[in-house]
């Protein structure tokens, strides 16, 4: 797969996961992550996959954009993706950004 497929596919996997169905799906999520996958959090908190698909499912549901998508190749089977998450909270005047 070519540098913008691959983009563009972690990109829209990683929308899917924006959907709050999909979130509170323990099983969808299951399929989607790696069994090694690991997520830095905003507060620099680092997630398993296990751990991940425990939050997400607790979540209470909310609105989420992404902007300025971008990958890097850390090796032959490995890619970083990094985003800026916009959370739209209903309930809070400005909306958060991650």
């Amino acid at each position: 797969m070519h540098y913008t497929e691959l983009k563009e596919h972690l990109q829209s996997l990683e929308m899917r996961l924006f959907e709050p169905d999909v979130r509170k799906s323990t099983e969808e999520v299951g399929e989607m992550l790696a069994d090694d996958f690991v997520e830095v959090t905003r507060s620099g908190t680092v997630l398993n996959k296990q751990q991940i698909i425990t939050v997400l499912a607790q979540e209470a549901p909310q609105r989420i954009t992404l902007s300025d998508f971008r990958i890097t190749k850390l090796a032959e089977d490995v890619i970083l993706a990094n985003y800026r998450a916009i959370q739209l909270d209903p309930e809070e005047a400005l909306p958060v950004h991650t």
